[in-house]
């Protein structure tokens, strides 16, 4: 899933490269360009969370260590939690 975002994120970034160096030189709202910019900034969003998201996990096992280490329901849950958020 990680790979199709990052792949359409480097496409988009081709697209807008390319309008940059061949399109044209006045200013003009083209559609394809607010697609893949709104695409990149989603994907800007996308990673940003999943930083988060690990952070928070090693937050968590850093200062609440005996309990992240024992691996009782309540770590299974936080685990999961994290997971679906990813």
């Amino acid at each position: 899933f990680m790979a199709l975002y990052a792949t359409c994120a480097a496409c988009a970034r081709i697209v807008i490269v390319g309008h940059q160096v061949f399109g044209p030189t006045e200013h003009v709202n083209v559609w394809y360009l607010i697609i893949t910019s709104i695409f990149r900034e989603y994907f800007k969003v996308y990673i940003t969370g999943i930083a988060m998201v690990l952070a928070f996990d090693r937050w968590i096992a850093t200062f609440a260590w005996s309990w992240y280490e024992r691996r009782g329901q309540s770590t299974i849950f936080v685990l999961v939690c994290q997971e679906i958020v990813e």
